[in-house]
């Protein structure tokens, strides 16, 4: 048994001082590199120049633009913004009566028609950011001639209306706000976190809480928006400092 072990720590002696001695003697390479060879020092990695910060996306142009003219009645639209976004940072409408297919590819929103547009006919589209910035509303005129358009209606005002309140009642509530009740007050606010959304900061006045927030929804409800739609919403509820 001693004999093994013996051997082994020999072997070991070997790899470890003789054969370094040896071939730093040969071939004239400092004994270092050669023990440490395998072992390079790691490279440090430097740390970011900055830290990154949340850029708010914006529209900085769109085709056709506001008040253009002779416009072909079979041409997409597309919304540039000042930053790569994604479908669920913002809402599109187009009107009236027609309908679209979008597709996001960086900053670049691209909407296809579902039909050919009437020639001679007034239309419009809205962009709605989600981060409570303004809407943006883009107004044109197809080419050729076609029945008179009534310039003070507002197709996309009545589609986004409808669509809002259906598929996005946060943001058409947010259009009423902000909003003092008997018991209440209300304003809403964007977050970027964990998700790109609204939330609404509602401050409950009087002795009674429960009162307070069912004053609240009442008023929420009597804009059309259902229990169901109150309870996907992000409600953030307060009362003044020394109440209750």
């Amino acid at each position: 048994m001693k004999r093994y072990l013996y051997l082994i720590l020999g072997l070991f002696i070997l790899f470890i001082v003789i054969i370094p001695f040896s071939v730093s003697f040969i071939f004239k390479t400092p004994l270092q590199k050669v023990i440490f060879y395998t072992f390079p020092t790691p490279t440090p990695i430097a740390p970011p120049s900055e830290t990154l910060k949340y850029v708010a996306p914006s529209v900085i142009s769109t085709s056709p633009t506001n008040g253009q003219t002779n416009v072909p009645v079979n041409t997409p639209i597309t919304i540039i913004f000042n930053r790569p976004v994604s479908a669920d940072e913002l809402t599109f409408w187009v009107g009236p009566n027609i309908s679209a297919t979008t597709s996001i590819s960086g900053n670049t929103l691209t909407a296809t028609l579902s039909t050919v547009l009437d020639q001679g006919t007034t239309y419009g589209y809205n962009i709605k950011l989600k981060n409570g910035s303004a809407a943006k509303s883009v107004y044109f005129t197809t080419e050729g001639t076609g029945p008179a358009s009534n310039t003070l209606y507002d197709p996309v005002r009545e589609l986004q209306s409808s669509q809002d309140k259906q598929l996005h009642p946060d943001i058409y509530i947010s259009n009423e706000m902000p909003y003092t009740g008997d018991l209440f007050h209300v304003s809403y606010s964007y977050t970027a976190s964990p998700n790109s959304h609204i939330y609404f900061s509602v401050l409950l006045y009087g002795n009674n809480q429960n009162a307070a927030k069912q004053d609240f929804v009442s008023w929420v409800k009597s804009l059309g928006i259902t229990d169901q739609q109150i309870n996907t919403m992000d409600i953030r509820y307060s009362q003044p400092q020394g109440e209750l």
